[in-house]
């Protein structure tokens, strides 16, 4: 199909999408707010959200891991022997958090027991 925008011609695909009601009044309020179509709102939500993950994916293995590493060194002298153990220990609190902080989003008081026992070395 193509269509005109902005004076220049456009090829576009339709697709269809089911949402639920709540996604739908959300949209619908969305749209009215902005002024602007239905359409145009799922488009630039997609193309944000499509590029958002493309670059999160793009990133270099180090790029993942940069904010546990040291910048400075560390001051230890068996990270050659043990390099493998203190970056699975940073993983570990890593997670340990991100799951803490869902829990904390969620409004859930009563944290498993093997979080509250990590939660202290935190």
């Amino acid at each position: 199909m193509l269509y005109y925008s902005g004076g220049r011609e456009v090829r576009a695909v339709a697709i269809s999408v089911r949402l639920d009601e709540e996604t739908e009044s959300q949209l619908e309020k969305t749209a009215s707010l902005l002024r602007k179509t239905k359409s145009r709102i799922i488009k630039e939500s997609l193309r944000e959200y499509c590029s958002r993950i493309l670059e999160e994916k793009k990133a270099r293995p180090y790029e993942l891991i940069e904010d546990l590493l040291d910048r400075e060194g560390s001051g230890k002298g068996d990270l050659s022997v043990r390099g493998e153990e203190i970056l699975r220990a940073a993983f570990r609190r890593r997670r340990i958090r991100a799951l803490l902080y869902i829990y904390q989003l969620k409004g859930i008081q009563r944290l498993p027991r093997l979080l509250v026992a990590v939660k202290i070395y935190i």
